[in-house]
């Protein structure tokens, strides 16, 4: 599975445990969190964490202890752990469920295109007599061209 594509974001429960941080706190601390959701981790590089965090190595270094507070060691963080893992299980869950759909409808076909391209539903059918006639120039009857055909209406041409 590749990166996850989104996270969630309990917004009180962040307020909560981040309300003592400056603004390049706030911003560096869930950059960290963001890079950790999409890589799983964190490197235990102050050089990478810096620029990862978008900060320079002396403003990271400054303000190391209060984000390190946050993570346990090796850069580890239990709530984006217990998110990351929730979030891979549901992953797999619908995918379980897709494939198990899937078959239910096609069988043991694989390719769902082609099977659905063989039949065509109602909708697609050719048009019939009367149909094509409505589409067709308005000359009128053969080699009358003086009077044109206005459409054909249960089976008879309007007028007549």
């Amino acid at each position: 599975m590749s990166a996850l594509a989104w996270m969630p974001l309990y917004v009180g429960d962040y307020r909560r445990d981040t309300a003592h941080l400056s603004a390049a706190q706030h911003g560096a601390y869930f950059l960290l969190i963001l890079h950790y959701w999409q890589q799983g981790g964190l490197p235990d590089d102050d050089e990478q964490l810096a620029r990862i965090a978008s900060m320079t190595l002396a403003e990271w270094k400054k303000n190391r202890p209060v984000i390190r507070a946050f993570f346990k060691d090796g850069w580890r963080h239990s709530r984006v752990d217990v998110e990351i893992r929730n979030a891979v299980e549901q992953y797999e869950k619908r995918s379980k469920a897709g494939i198990k759909g899937n078959e239910k409808r096609w069988g043991t076909h694989r390719n769902a295109i082609a099977m659905g391209s063989q039949s065509q539903s109602p909708s697609h059918k050719s048009p019939s007599q009367g149909e094509k006639d409505l589409g067709e120039g308005r000359e009128g009857r053969a080699g009358d061209r003086t009077r044109p055909t206005l459409a054909v209406v249960n089976g008879r041409e309007d007028g007549q």
